[in-house]
């Protein structure tokens, strides 16, 4: 069988038959986790995924502002360092994404997690697949932490 080749422009546009629906029972179906952590230091990420109002899916990602002692400027995704107090890594990426962005945790399905990797921080950073209810409205990104919060298209 010859391989085929997909070639997309910043102009296409996924198919709304991709809806969050359909992500959210493809990405339900992954490895359930909790996995074990990878490094001493733990961290937790959200995967902030959301449909427009064309029904497109999108993926929610963050700049860090450039006043932090660390990660200066870098782009990622809502989470950070487990605090003690956090019970597991959903409290963790919940947190962080409330602090960063006012994300509200009950806004918030976690849909699957997957295995934990090292960063070049050398945490063990374990990322959540979530589906938000997101609005414009919701972001009330911290400056002190963020310089921009954007999105981006989904592309399976």
């Amino acid at each position: 069988m010859a391989s085929r080749s997909v070639t997309r422009s910043a102009l296409d546009t996924p198919s709304s038959a991709e809806g969050i629906d359909h992500v959210s029972e493809r990405l339900s179906r992954l490895a359930a986790g909790p996995f074990p952590p990878v490094a001493p230091k733990a961290a937790a990420v959200l995967v902030p995924l959301f449909e427009d109002t064309d029904g497109v899916v999108r993926v929610l990602l963050t700049q860090r502002s450039a006043n932090l002692s660390s990660h200066k400027g870098e782009v990622c995704l809502p989470g950070g360092k487990r605090d003690p107090d956090d019970a597991d890594d959903v409290q963790c990426a919940l947190r962080e994404a409330e602090e960063e962005l006012g994300l509200q945790p009950s806004s918030v399905q976690v849909i699957a997690q997957l295995p934990p990797f090292i960063s070049k921080h050398k945490l063990s950073v374990r990322q959540l697949q979530e589906r938000a209810e997101i609005h414009c409205s919701f972001v009330s990104a911290s400056r002190h932490y963020l310089c921009m919060v954007f999105d981006l298209v989904v592309w399976l």
